[in-house]
């Protein structure tokens, strides 16, 4: 009876540690999860409102390929613990300093005024109807 009772209290025990570890296997990556739940909360605004398959093809085509802006956005608020000045230098060496070499105007600008001007570009992506 003892034997019983023991295998019982370790197959809870095991059952808890699988639960803990995958837990933490599938937090590992937090964008993932936040990108699964918007695709989840997008079928179930989709199905609700009785959208089109032609439609809900189109956004969710959408969504994956614009999962890049979407984590730029989802990393906006770690960049924002940093110091403007940090911000800055973290936008230029991820492409900023790119862009503002194809706007005309910024091509001569003085490093320090765009470190402080890339804090403000945000990403967006504009699909075609």
């Amino acid at each position: 009876q003892l034997c019983t009772v023991t295998i019982f209290l370790t197959g809870f025990v095991w059952a808890w540690v699988i639960a803990n570890v995958v837990n933490v296997v599938s937090n590992l990556d937090a964008f993932t999860v936040y990108f699964h739940k918007l695709n989840d909360d997008l079928n179930v605004l989709m199905e609700s409102r009785g959208i089109s398959r032609a439609l809900q093809t189109r956004a969710r085509k959408h969504l994956h390929e614009a999962i890049k802006v979407h984590q730029q956005r989802h990393q906006r608020d770690t960049i924002q613990a940093l110091s403007a000045g940090l911000q800055g230098e973290i936008a230029l060496q991820s492409g900023a300093a790119e862009v503002c070499n194809c706007v005309w105007y910024l091509r001569d600008v003085d490093p320090d005024v765009l470190v402080e001007l890339v804090n403000y570009f945000l990403p967006y992506l504009y699909s075609p109807d």
